[in-house]
């Protein structure tokens, strides 16, 4: 029988995939490509060490400016020492002493080991504090609920300005929240002593935090 001129099997080289060369004036040599997948086999870039910690802490953050933003110091600082203990070792100093009245009393935080600088940048973001406009606003409100000597204008002005500058250095929340509460428990207008010591009572632990990371 005679066979027909035109085969129905192609050759075998013309099954294989074409391979594309790299054109000559490419910047990416075979040896600069990242490595392929085990899985896909597509190519994937690198992670080092330094960038996983480095995303870690940034989500960290993001959460914890989540937390930050309702306004609640506790909670606040409650998601700041979790955090911290992702990054780092914590441990609580308190004194040693057989007195049961300060057996519980704390003088600090220790902080040792970890991703420090991540810690630092997480305690940073806990001591953001509030704006000069919501200061001002906040101690305005408290001028008029308690008892002060009167001042015009400009003096109240200048007062409000003062006491807005120097609690800008103290965590946002907690301050606002001192004095939101001060007229709860006090009918006179406090002093700026006074009124640090009753936010640094109001979250004490966010301070000392602060402290052991080198912040304040």
């Amino acid at each position: 029988m005679a066979r027909n001129k035109e085969s129905h099997f192609r050759p075998i080289g013309t099954l294989l995939p074409k391979i594309e060369l790299l054109p000559p004036d490419s910047d990416l040599t075979p040896t600069e490509l990242p490595p392929s997948s085990s899985t896909t086999g597509d190519r994937q870039p690198k992670t080092s060490s330094n960038e996983i910690g480095q995303l870690r802490s940034e989500i960290i953050v993001d959460t914890l400016r989540g937390t930050l933003s309702k306004g609640n110091p506790i909670a606040t600082t409650e998601a700041l020492l979790a955090s911290l203990k992702r990054l780092v070792s914590l441990s609580l100093d308190c004194p040693a002493t057989d007195d049961p009245k300060t057996t519980f009393a704390k003088i600090g935080w220790k902080v040792t080991g970890g991703d420090i600088g991540g810690a630092k940048e997480v305690g940073a973001v806990a001591m953001t504090p509030a704006s000069r406009h919501l200061l001002v606003a906040a101690l305005t409100k408290l001028r008029l609920l308690t008892i002060s000597r009167s001042a015009d204008t400009e003096e109240m002005a200048l007062i409000l300005a003062a006491y807005a500058d120097a609690l800008a250095e103290h965590p946002g929340d907690v301050v606002l929240k001192a004095i939101g509460d001060w007229p709860k428990n006090h009918k006179f207008w406090p002093s700026l002593a006074e009124l640090t010591d009753y936010a640094k009572q109001t979250d004490e632990d966010r301070y000392l935090l602060a402290e052991a990371l080198g912040l304040r």
